[in-house]
């Protein structure tokens, strides 16, 4: 056999490989052991030298390991979690571990391998100098296939395999991954009567990518949580809530439809609390810009919304102070509490949409505006006041780290919360219903208006123009944002003022106290110019 029919021998043998490698194949074969090569190592050798047989290496030593979540990027299992935070650089090494595999251990099994061929007139060494000569092809390509280019080649190929949905990560809302195990939830259609909290292994495939910063410890306790509670929210109806509500946001639930706003000054607790909660969630627990929920932090639809982006498999949301005069966004706190799906996008990446899991928590000292009157708003919100002032001479700044010595302690306490939620539900207190209504009252602008700008009067009546101009300008003069026409009409009639046509649309029963610079002769005019007509296309609706 000639050099050049050794090598041609060698290129055949490349493009049609030996059968994967059986151990059991080789039980009663003696003659296996001339053969000392490593089958698996071997069988990438024999993949194509380029992209697509880079992508099939990387899928088969690692694919168990890598996973992309379309639109959002790669996951790596680092033995508890799908991490997304090392994602991208994990699959990087990992592209880089081909490539050192090509030139290392395939290139290896490949000379033994081809070693072990004999040519027809036993020429040794022509079959030793084609073997080397395939070798040096074989790691020629390896290096070339660490080059940068070809690494991002085999990752976006190996996406065609390695590449989930967004909904297939965090689906299970009732499994919490601790630092010892994965836990399982209390969950409320279970009617068993058998403690539902309970302990395993980590697996890939619960798809989990989130993991708290907490030992699971059944039988740890937390006096120093306890003892701060009874400081800070000393009325046990109100900690009964925190309890119960806080372990519901252990879950992947959002069927309660409630946005907890912790409202008081400094120095009450307030923030210690939710911090040491989140600091036990870990990533489970996320702290947005608060802007991100005001109705002037918005992006338009086709902007990027990286705060968004990070909030899939996320149960607690935290948002900090809102500057004084914000309003919150309505319509978002509508859909994030709703379980409507959020649509998200990273920037430079394609928009995705994903069902909500957290329960969004504000802590602030000054409330939010919320101009919506309805139900709609106001049925989800539940003001949590926090009016105990801890003396400056009693803080303790070591407070926190004392807490955190009690983490598992503290999960306790939140499982056991999770367990009345599940039970019981939520039970708001009095006190909580009470300074939530208060809320309403000192959020509704139109209320206001006819506080400051009108008064009741039985038998008197004021035109519906005149009203109306009346209210825009206290509104500019306020800075507050002016409902439609029909929306002030809806709003009145919400609160039992009846309209009436005479020669114009009156509203009966009320009069103008303060007309905000109004003079009469301009009233006058809008009447005569409108004839109130500005909202008679509407009459039927009332």
């Amino acid at each position: 056999m000639t050099t050049e029919q050794a090598a041609q021998a060698v290129d055949d043998t490349m493009k049609a490989p030996p059968p994967m490698y059986d151990p059991m194949d080789d039980a009663d074969d003696d003659d296996s052991v001339v053969e000392e090569y490593d089958q698996a190592e071997l069988d990438y050798a024999m993949m194509e030298r380029n992209d697509s047989g880079n992508a099939k290496r990387l899928y088969h030593r690692y694919g168990n390991d890598l996973v992309h979540v379309s639109r959002i990027g790669w996951h790596c299992w680092n033995g508890k979690y799908w991490d997304r935070e090392e994602g991208d650089l994990e699959v990087m090494r990992r592209c880089r571990d081909v490539s050192t595999s090509i030139q290392g251990p395939e290139a290896a099994a490949l000379y033994q391998y081809l070693m072990g061929r004999r040519d027809d007139d036993g020429n040794p060494k022509q079959v030793k100098k084609a073997a080397n000569d395939a070798v040096i092809r074989h790691r020629k390509f390896g290096e070339r296939s660490g080059d940068l280019a070809k690494i991002k080649a085999m990752t976006e190929i190996s996406k065609v395999d390695l590449s989930r949905p967004p909904d297939a990560l965090d689906k299970h809302p009732f499994m919490l991954s601790l630092g010892n195990g994965t836990i399982t939830l209390p969950d409320p259609s279970d009617t068993s009567g058998k403690d539902q909290v309970r302990k395993r292994r980590f697996k890939r495939s619960d798809y989990i990518s989130r993991i708290g910063n907490v030992v699971y410890d059944p039988d740890a306790e937390c006096p120093q949580w306890r003892g701060f509670l009874n400081i800070v929210q000393p009325d046990p109806d109100i900690q009964r809530f925190l309890q119960s509500y806080m372990g519901y946001c252990l879950t992947g639930k959002t069927t309660e439809q409630v946005l907890v706003v912790n409202y008081g000054g400094g120095a009450n607790g307030k923030s210690t609390f939710i911090e040491t909660i989140a600091r036990i969630m870990g990533s489970y627990s996320a702290s947005v810009p608060i802007e991100t929920f005001m109705a002037d932090g918005r992006k338009g639809g086709g902007d990027a919304t990286p705060d968004l982006v990070r909030l899939p498999g996320v149960r607690l949301v935290r948002a900090a102070e809102p500057e004084v005069g914000s309003r919150l966004s309505e319509s978002l706190v509508k859909v994030i509490t709703g379980g409507e799906e959020v649509s998200a996008r990273a920037l430079y990446k394609e928009q995705f949409t994903f069902s909500p899991q957290f329960k969004l928590v504000l802590s602030c000292n000054h409330k939010p505006n919320i101009y919506g009157t309805d139900d709609g708003i106001w049925r989800r919100i539940l003001l949590i006041p926090w009016e105990t002032t801890i003396p400056e001479e009693q803080r303790d700044a070591g407070l926190p780290a004392k807490l955190q010595a009690e983490a598992s302690g503290i999960l306790n306490w939140l499982l056991d919360g999770a367990r009345m939620w599940a039970e019981c539900g939520l039970h708001i207190p009095d006190t909580v219903r009470a300074a939530t209504s208060e809320y309403r009252q000192d959020s509704d602008p139109v209320g206001q208006f006819l506080e400051i700008c009108t008064a009741k009067a039985p038998g008197e009546t004021v035109t519906s123009a005149r009203l109306f101009e009346v209210y825009e300008r206290y509104c500019r003069a306020n800075a507050i944002p002016v409902v439609s026409q029909r929306g002030f009409n809806k709003a009145l009639q919400a609160k039992g003022y009846v309209r009436m046509k005479s020669s114009t649309m009156m509203w009966k029963g009320l009069i103008i106290t303060d007309d905000m610079g109004l003079s009469s002769e301009a009233a006058d005019s809008i009447s005569a110019t409108t004839g109130d007509s500005v909202d008679g296309a509407d009459d039927d609706a009332y």
